[in-house]
């Protein structure tokens, strides 16, 4: 029984009591990305040309919160970015982007092989990124989980 999530860095945890322990299991970075076309319409200051679409996250989500606090996608809407589909389904962004249907915001981990082939180019130098954690919650007094957690 375990709770897998992202958190970023720099807020507080989730608020569990003693009951639940945390166990931050890796680190990744949420990075804004682009495919298909869109990735051969870059300027030499790896940002988009001209009006490009904008793949967004609910506000009321983690991802979206994130994106909202940092002010990340106001310097995308300042660069001529315009909202073109909205999800809170990161698996959903990356399919889109991998279309060429926008510029959205992944988790390094999720398209790192993306990244490495050339199929979606990292925009993180123009517009940013965030740091997070995969934290994994589990039960105090589960001595199995812990020695699950001491194998990672």
């Amino acid at each position: 029984d375990f709770l897998i999530v992202y958190e970023a860095r720099g807020l507080p945890p989730l608020p569990f009591d003693e009951s639940i322990r945390r166990h931050i299991w890796t680190r990744d970075t949420l990075i804004p990305v682009c495919g298909g076309p869109l990735r051969y319409q870059l300027g030499p200051d790896s940002r988009p040309r001209g009006g490009f679409p904008l793949i967004t996250y609910p506000t009321e989500s983690h991802f979206g919160r994130l994106l909202h606090r940092d002010g990340l996608e106001t310097a995308m809407i300042s660069d001529g970015a315009y909202q073109s589909v909205e999800t809170a389904f990161s698996v959903g962004v990356h399919r889109l982007v991998e279309a060429g249907r926008g510029v959205g915001w992944l988790p390094h981990s999720m398209c790192c092989d993306d990244l490495a082939s050339g199929n979606l180019v990292d925009l993180g130098d123009a517009y940013g990124q965030v740091p997070l954690d995969i934290s994994i919650f589990f039960m105090a007094n589960d001595d199995e989980a812990h020695d699950l957690i001491a194998s990672l």
